[in-house]
């Protein structure tokens, strides 16, 4: 009798350090995804231009040589997305932003931005546009990456229509990049007006 009950014990000491090891796998694998996932709106930074502040009228030239004039009358509004190929998270996103274009074309019009400008980019840029498809100009500009004060990537800025900054911060995700909608000035998706400054102070709702 004692040896059923020492081997009882025995087993039921076993399945709780597997158990133990299983629940350190699952919380260590639940912490990586939280990083890379990263919260479920932008993090604004405090570089660049700041938000209600009018940015000069600029051009985009996509990797067709084809000019895009970004004025204060062409759009309801205007999303910078600044990438670097090569990083890992700009790639994840590259192809939700065709869909996201499109979903948005009547209003809105997208533009990706590469900070890097080296040749050696070619390669990493060539991937990039293939998994972006060809709805959203690319371009190399790190002139403009400077002007919006961009650090790290994937940034968006999201422009009025009088190129008012509306909206900015790192985007890791769709949902993210959505939320940029949802803190605006008005919803593009159900045209309700909401403070963007608050929203980005947690009392958007």
């Amino acid at each position: 009798m004692e040896a059923v009950i020492t081997f009882g014990l025995v087993g039921l000491g076993i399945l709780n350090v597997v158990f133990l090891l299983l629940l350190l796998a699952f919380a260590r694998q639940l912490g990586v995804v939280l990083v890379r996932l990263g919260p479920s709106t932008v993090r604004a930074t405090a570089s660049g231009p700041q938000i209600g502040e009018r940015v000069e009228p600029f051009s985009v030239v996509d990797r067709f040589g084809v000019t895009h004039a970004v004025d204060r009358t062409k759009f309801e509004s205007t999303l910078l997305v600044f990438v670097s190929p090569a990083c890992g998270a700009c790639r994840d996103l590259a192809p939700g932003l065709g869909t996201f274009s499109r979903d948005y074309l009547d209003r809105l019009r997208v533009y990706v931005v590469s900070t890097v400008v080296a040749s050696d980019a070619a390669d990493s840029d060539a991937s990039f546009v293939g998994a972006l498809g060809g709805n959203v100009p690319f371009s190399r500009d790190r002139a403009l990456g400077k002007t919006f004060g961009i650090q790290a990537t994937p940034y968006a800025v999201l422009l009025g229509p009088e190129l008012d900054v509306r909206v900015k911060g790192i985007v890791n995700n769709l949902d993210q990049l959505e939320s940029l909608l949802a803190v605006e000035t008005f919803d593009l998706s159900r045209s309700t007006s909401i403070s963007a400054n608050e929203a980005l102070a947690g009392g958007g709702g």
